[in-house]
Formats: structure tokens, sequence, C-alpha cells
């Protein structure tokens, strides 16, 4: 299979290419298509280390490398956060289809037996699954949703600081999520990005 330059150093840098791996590139890749770059755009993501370490190497805001992994759940695997435009896109996997079947799992567990039948089925399986993640259809592996926000003073616009979801008190900011006025923690954003 014909790997784009980027992913191929990638891969290469990284010693070898994971489907995990291929999904974090690819989907940085839609993020800087649909957002017109990284420049500005803040990423957070859950998940595969080797999903993470592809992100990182698109990252450029709010410094290179700077991909945010939050401690508890989130309604997302990842999230592109275009600070200028107030558009952030969520992405949620569906990792029955980003993971190798178990069948291939197990025939990497044998690599090492030196049998060319296994190492050439292990290859195949990898090939077309790396390859269904690079060129297929995102919505067959993943959610993709836009969402508009802003960021609202609570004494500017004169609302109780109290969110309608949790109804925690005393915030200093809400959040307006497609019309819905939330808190930062409920907002399905990350949370450290939208105080202050």
């Amino acid at each position: 299979m014909l790997l784009p330059l980027d992913l191929a150093a990638l891969a290469w840098r990284h010693s070898h290419l994971t489907p995990e791996l291929a999904l974090g590139w690819r989907l940085g890749r839609h993020a800087h298509e649909w957002l017109d770059g990284l420049d500005r755009v803040r990423i957070a993501a859950t998940g595969h280390a080797h999903t993470l370490t592809a992100l990182r190497r698109l990252a450029r805001f709010p410094e290179p490398g700077a991909v945010v992994h939050p401690t508890g759940p989130r309604p997302w695997d990842m999230l592109f956060l275009h600070e200028p435009t107030g558009t952030a896109l969520k992405v949620v996997c569906v990792n029955r289809r980003t993971t190798l079947p178990l069948a291939i799992r197990e025939l990497g567990n044998q690599l090492d037996c030196g049998d060319s039948e296994i190492t050439r089925r292990y290859q195949d399986g990898l090939t077309a699954l790396v390859g269904e993640i690079v060129t297929g259809d995102l919505a067959g592996f993943c959610l993709v949703s836009e969402i508009r926000y802003r960021t609202l003073a609570v004494e500017k616009i004169k609302l109780p600081a109290r969110c309608p979801w949790c109804l925690a008190a005393g915030l200093s900011h809400l959040v307006e999520v497609d019309g819905r006025i939330r808190c930062p923690a409920c907002s399905g954003l990350e949370p450290a990005w939208l105080v202050g």
C-alpha cells in the first residue's frame, strides 16, 4: 500500500505503522482541511498512545506538539477547537472498526516464530485496516460533528451564575454551545480551554 508521505515519515519515526497511528493522522488531517489549518486549533484526545503520538506531530497551538490528554470521561475521543471562529470538531470513534481483529492480533504474537505464512496473513490484515482508515469514508469508523460555541461572561449577559444542566453555582463564565447555555464542565468541550 502506498502511504501519504507525511504518514510514512511518521510511521518511520515511530518505528512501525499501526492502525491507531493512522487513525490519529487521518483525523488530524481531516481537522486540518475542515478548519483551514491547525495554526489556531487546540487538540484534546483520549485513547491509544499511538493516536496521541500522531496528533502531537500535527499539533501547532498553543505550541507545537500540544495535545491535552484529559482525565475523566469526555463525550468524545478527539476534540479540535478552532478558537478564532468558535468552531469545534468532536470525534467519536467506533473502536471495533479501528483496531485489528482478534485473529490478526493473535497472529501478531506469533511473528517471532519465523513462519512466513503467519507474517503474510498478519501483514495483509494490517495493510487492509490501515488502508481503510487512510482512504476510506470517515463515517465508516467514526462520527464527526461540528459544534459552534461562544464564551459568555455572566456579569455581562445578566444571567444567573448557575448552570441550567448541572445547577453548579458561582460561575464567572458560561458557554453557549449550539444555542444551549451550559457551564464549561457540561459544555462537552475541554473545560480548561473555556475559562478566563
